[in-house]
């Protein structure tokens, strides 16, 4: 009896060594400039992002896209 009653005790007390957060996952960066592109309808960005004033004007675009949107 004494050892049915430790070891539902340990059960019952234990806690598990890692949990899992609540809620949805916070999003990232990279999310926001994903969503940013899409709302500019902008395809094929990774390549424009190697010719470096091409995507100058596309994040000066995406700013101002920001600041009309946003209140």
């Amino acid at each position: 009896m004494y050892v049915m009653a430790t070891l539902f005790t340990l059960f019952h007390k234990w806690k598990p060594f890692t949990g899992r957060p609540a809620g949805r996952p916070k999003s990232q960066r990279e999310d926001d400039v994903r969503n940013d592109l899409k709302k500019m309808k902008l395809m094929k960005w990774a390549e424009q992002v190697q010719d470096c004033l091409k995507w100058k004007d596309i994040v000066e675009k995406a700013n101002t896209l920001i600041r009309v949107v946003a209140p």
